[in-house]
């Protein structure tokens, strides 16, 4: 952590308050995480967008898509597939 240098008791008190709040906030994110990464795993998972609330997210998947077409793809390429299903696919796209 970083702080003031000042050491009195209302700070050392703030500083400890504040210690407790970031772990608690820190375990909840941890578990929310491992929930999360539980659900992605599940067979009940397809692949896209999580929300439709997510329109940040969205927008970042729709750029990614539009300039690595292999992102389009549902399943994962295999290791030294990615160029030859980028030129394809950007191929295809041309026609």
């Amino acid at each position: 952590y970083y702080g003031h240098g000042d050491e009195s008791r209302e700070t050392r008190a703030i500083k400890y308050l504040n210690a407790r709040i970031t772990s608690r906030v820190q375990n909840e994110d941890n578990d929310l995480t491992l929930s999360v990464q539980g659900g992605l795993q599940s067979s009940s998972y397809e692949m896209g967008i999580l929300s439709s609330k997510e329109v940040i997210v969205k927008g970042f998947q729709d750029w990614v898509r539009e300039r690595v077409p292999a992102a389009r793809l549902w399943y994962a390429p295999g290791s030294g597939e990615l160029s030859e299903i980028n030129s394809q696919l950007i191929q295809k796209n041309l026609k």
